[in-house]
């Protein structure tokens, strides 16, 4: 496989990572609101540094011409689901669905 193969691939499995990343975030700081206040600051934070992160790639990706991941609304849509049930379950459930999260990037 080409580098510029290779490269493309990457950028578009980190974007659409991130892109889930924002979507868990921006689900638990707003069911938060609700299950756990205390956690809204910290999940704030986490969502604006995801954000920046997928900006990142996006700006890498048009640079190069390279399109996103078809499959990208399964990304939202299970960023949404996951976040939605583990911030229904409380505070507790929101850290373990967020060392997880954080885990499998930092490995990936």
């Amino acid at each position: 496989m080409r580098a510029a193969a290779v490269l493309a691939d990457i950028l578009r499995v980190d974007h659409a990572g991130e892109t889930g990343a924002v979507h868990i975030y921006r689900t638990q700081r707003w069911v938060a609101a609700w299950r756990a206040p205390g956690l809204r600051g910290y999940l704030a934070d986490l969502h604006n540094d995801e954000s920046r992160h997928r900006d990142i790639f996006r700006a890498a990706m048009a640079a190069r011409g390279i399109r996103p991941c078809a499959m990208l609304p399964l990304w939202w849509s299970g960023g949404i689901l996951l976040a939605l049930v583990a911030a229904l379950l409380g505070a507790r459930a929101i850290h373990g669905c967020t060392e997880a999260v954080e885990r499998t990037v930092h490995r990936h």
